[in-house]
């Protein structure tokens, strides 16, 4: 007898399970805590103005997936860097950080 998976039923549990959805938000949590102990003014904008939520993700949009949206005027510039400032990396470094615990 060989074990043949339920494909309908996984991929319902990755699209809807409040279980899932509560594990990745726990993990971008965790994201969140590093990107703020990585930055310079603890205080500041790019400290507040971070939030987490869960969206329908993955190539055919089929699957839970966290995000962690930076949303201050100047959070891209001090994650990609400017011509006259090198770019900080808090977000990936925090993600590095996540893989590594």
């Amino acid at each position: 007898m060989r074990f043949k998976p339920d494909s309908a039923g996984l991929a319902a549990y990755l699209k809807t399970s409040p279980h899932l959805r509560s594990i990745l938000v726990d993990r971008a949590e965790i994201v969140v805590a590093l990107y703020r102990d990585s930055l310079t003014r603890k205080t500041g904008r790019n400290a507040r103005e971070v939030r987490v939520f869960t969206a329908l993700g993955g190539a055919r949009r089929d699957r839970l997936m966290s995000v962690v949206h930076a949303y201050s005027p100047y959070a891209a510039f001090r994650e990609w860097g400017t011509k006259r400032n090198p770019a900080e990396r808090g977000l990936r470094d925090a993600l590095q950080q996540l893989g590594e615990l």
